[in-house]
């Protein structure tokens, strides 16, 4: 069962870059919601899950993965139940970064740029799989996927900046078309950053705000949120100032819900829930 932990974590600086908004839907998430300095609920995740790397929800079930084997789990929010949704016919072993669903697939992404597709349902028998070589690796470290289901493409940020000159850069990625949708790229630069109260920021996983065209990015280092609009202005940034270890998945409920997974290391990983209070 969901149990709360005594850490101190505090959210702050949340819309670091003030801006009048006409529709609700252009408010930033981290304004319209208020999120307590702990987590509402805290679950330790089984063994299999030591090394989550990457979170989605899908149709109310958040789906998982570790970061070395093709094989997508099921937790239920509701009961912390946890089983395996799907597994990659091979079996396939991988650096996996990254899970989104688009339409009625399951796309798990490497830190290559490749992607592995599944079909979204859950099955008892190891499932074929399409791949697609986005090509991205080569210009940067890629970690996090989200699905960005009003323009049918996928969003894969990088990990590292060095190559951005500091900066936060997000390549969008036509599935269908198989090459870089238009608009490219997402991007903030450094200088954006900076006045956004994140001069560093090292992302592991990204998801688009549901009814709104803003993105959400998950910081490992220092943990933090960052919120950018459609064209990568910042609007909004909370510091996790301590508890998380190691954040590495992120997921969004329709009404706001964010749930935060870290990584276990040498002990257990948990799945954090901060509930969105208007």
């Amino acid at each position: 069962m969901w149990r709360a932990r005594a850490w101190a974590v505090a959210f702050a600086a949340v819309s670091a870059i003030p801006a009048p908004v006409s529709r609700q839907a252009d408010a930033p998430l981290l304004s319209r919601c208020h999120y307590r300095a702990q987590p509402d609920t805290v679950r330790v995740l089984p063994v299999a899950l030591r090394e989550i790397s990457g979170l989605a929800l899908y149709r109310g079930t958040l789906l998982a993965h570790d970061d070395e084997f093709g094989r997508v789990y099921s937790i239920n929010p509701a009961t912390g139940a946890v089983a395996v949704f799907a597994t990659l016919r091979g079996p396939v072993r991988d650096d996996f970064e990254g899970i989104a669903v688009l339409g009625d697939t399951v796309w798990l992404m490497t830190s290559a740029g490749r992607l592995y597709g599944v079909k979204a349902s859950a099955s008892t028998t190891p499932v074929a799989f399409v791949q697609r070589h986005t090509g991205l690796g080569k210009r940067c470290e890629l970690e996090g996927l989200a699905a960005d289901e009003a323009s049918g493409v996928l969003l894969l940020p990088c990990k590292t900046l060095t190559k951005n000159g500091g900066g936060l850069v997000v390549f969008r990625w036509n599935v269908a078309g198989g090459d870089l949708a238009v608009p490219a790229t997402v991007s903030a630069s450094a200088a954006d950053l900076k006045r956004a109260g994140a001069p560093r920021l090292r992302p592991s996983a990204i998801e688009a705000v549901p009814g709104s065209n803003h993105l959400l990015v998950l910081s490992a280092s220092p943990p933090a949120l960052l919120e950018l609009d459609a064209i990568g202005a910042a609007r909004g940034y909370a510091r996790l100032v301590t508890g998380h270890a190691q954040p590495e998945g992120l997921a969004i409920s329709a009404r706001g819900d964010i749930y935060v997974t870290d990584e276990g290391g040498s002990g257990m990983a948990t799945l954090s829930l901060y509930r969105c209070h208007p």
